[in-house]
């Protein structure tokens, strides 16, 4: 049983000494591409360029921009917010103001039928 263990241990131990001592590793003799110091899109048994093309087909940029109007009441007023849902803001704010907000990013065209077109993007892009 020692002897089998100490055959097993040499063997072990040769083998390791004989793979360490290559010159090229394992990877660089199977896949050459590997080092050729240009970008590779995954690991590189196969060429996956095609299916990023056809994936960045479907990546848009998206611009959004919101108009807003902003009505300023006058602080004795001490309006609350159920009454702020029954008044006129015209005839009670001192002042209106308007604005606008914009948001930019990126969205995946999810699908394209009949000139509808749905989106996924992120929400402070359209919000």
């Amino acid at each position: 049983m020692k002897t089998n263990f100490l055959n097993f241990a040499i063997h072990c131990l040769v083998i390791i000494l004989f793979v360490s001592c290559s010159s090229q590793n394992v990877l660089e003799k199977m896949l050459p591409t590997l080092s050729d110091g240009k970008y590779d899109s995954e690991f590189p048994y196969r060429n996956s360029s095609e299916q990023l093309e056809e994936i960045s087909k479907n990546i848009r940029l998206i611009n959004s921009i919101a108009f807003y109007t902003s009505y300023v009441f006058p602080e004795e007023s001490k309006l609350l917010r159920r009454q702020v849902t029954n008044i006129d803001y015209k005839k009670k704010a001192v002042q209106e103001v308007f604005f606008n907000k914009t948001a930019s990013g990126t969205g995946t065209v999810i699908s394209n039928k009949l000139g509808a077109v749905v989106l996924l993007t992120v929400a402070h892009v359209v919000s």
